[in-house]
């Protein structure tokens, strides 16, 4: 599926810069469109971008979405004052990137940012087994299930239950804990067989 959106981007899409949970699950890949032509903000075979986005994710750690501006602001500042080696980090960053986009001037004539994010979720009649076992801390032989539960240890896509506060993989969620939801969703989404 990645290979058919990055088609559609009209480049293969890096995904491994930005890779979190299992690659079998999730890809990821934030950038802008500067005219018909996609750049993405990190490469994965650029190791300069691999170190920007090290020091990025270490001087710049936490979400700031939900703040007020002005202290997201004094949280940036204070962050770069304390840590003085995020700005040639920067600046190369932003030299490099120009450069993918063709310069200043093709980056003046406007930008579209865009992120492209995959989720691949695991079969539904693995998952069961895969949890269960996982439960009871056991692994298993089978090779497709011992997948799914490699899958399932790594996800980093969680969701809450309310009765519990546990967070369970939403694989689980979805397909064990759930399956009344999934029913009604296989009749308000009807998957069209090929």
């Amino acid at each position: 599926m990645w290979d058919e959106i990055s088609a559609g981007a009209g480049r293969a899409l890096p995904w491994r810069v930005l890779q979190f949970g299992d690659t079998r699950c999730n890809r990821v890949c934030w950038g802008v469109f500067v005219g018909d032509r996609y750049v993405p903000l990190l490469e994965d075979d650029d190791a300069d971008d691999a170190a920007a986005r090290d020091v990025v994710f270490t001087v710049f750690r936490g979400n700031r979405l939900n703040v007020p501006a002005w202290l997201r602001v004094v949280k940036y500042l204070r962050a770069i004052a304390t840590n003085p080696g995020v700005v040639p980090a920067a600046l190369s960053w932003v030299r490099r990137f120009v450069r993918r986009a063709g310069g200043w001037r093709a980056l003046r004539r406007g930008v579209q940012p865009v992120t492209f994010v995959m989720h691949s979720f695991i079969d539904a009649v693995d998952v069961k087994p895969a949890w269960d076992l996982l439960q009871r801390g056991e692994v298993s032989d089978e090779p497709r299930i011992r997948a799914a539960q490699e899958r399932l240890e790594a996800c980093v896509y969680t969701m809450g239950r309310p009765d519990s506060g546990e967070l369970v993989p939403a694989c689980v969620q979805h397909s064990v804990l759930d399956p009344g939801e999934n029913s009604r969703l296989v009749e308000l989404l009807p998957l069209r067989r090929r």
